[in-house]
């Protein structure tokens, strides 16, 4: 149950959200806004989003907990408070990643495709499909290096109480250096991407 809630609090909508102003011109109209556009219509629609999925979700996760009784005793309030953050900071990798993916849209009418590649990577390495204990062990060493388990798997292990203070420490400096990797890795995707849509005349 706490990875449904973490999966809603740090999944991104952006690809189905801005791609098809990219693909049929209307973005030009955002580019004109003195603010990004990523900051603007995207990241509002993305928190409106999990506003309607949580009040949809809320019932049936009641519903769940008293039909399976599951057992929170792990769970603390330190553990809770620690998981802020780290769900802070999955959701902007996950808002990244997803804005950097979309950007393939200036020059592919195949961003779908590309970001269900993208996505089933991230369903693997996440622990989202699998928890990352019961995967083989060369799956884990690899998701150990790769942003996608800090935006699901580290923030519910965070909640549960399961992980030592050295993880915590190594997993929080790991997820700022991702955020800010794939800050860089956007913003230059964005700007090459931009000037190729405006070369094109849209």
């Amino acid at each position: 149950m706490e990875l449904l809630v973490v999966d809603v609090l740090t999944s991104d909508i952006t690809l189905h959200i801005l791609a098809y102003k990219i693909q049929d011109g209307t973005l030009s109209g955002e580019l004109m806004r003195p603010v990004h556009p990523i900051l603007t219509g995207t990241m509002i629609s993305n928190l409106a989003f999990k506003m309607l999925t949580f009040a949809a979700l809320v019932p049936i996760w009641l519903v769940l907990y008293l039909l399976m009784r599951p057992d929170f005793s792990a769970v603390t309030a330190t553990s809770l408070l620690l998981s802020v953050p780290a769900i802070v900071l999955g959701y902007g990798i996950s808002f990244l990643m997803g804005a950097t993916l979309t950007c393939v849209a200036f020059w592919t009418t195949r961003v779908y495709a590309v970001n269900e590649f993208f996505y089933a990577l991230g369903v693997l390495f996440s622990g989202q499909f699998v928890p990352l204990e019961l995967m083989p062990r060369v799956i884990q060493q690899i998701a150990a290096f790769l942003p996608f388990q800090l935006t699901r798997y580290f923030p519910t292990q965070l909640i549960l109480n399961n992980l030592s203070s050295q993880e915590i420490l190594f997993n929080f400096g790991f997820a700022v250096f991702w955020l800010f990797a794939w800050l860089v890795i956007f913003l230059a995707v964005w700007r090459a991407g931009v000037k190729r849509f405006s070369a094109v005349g849209a």
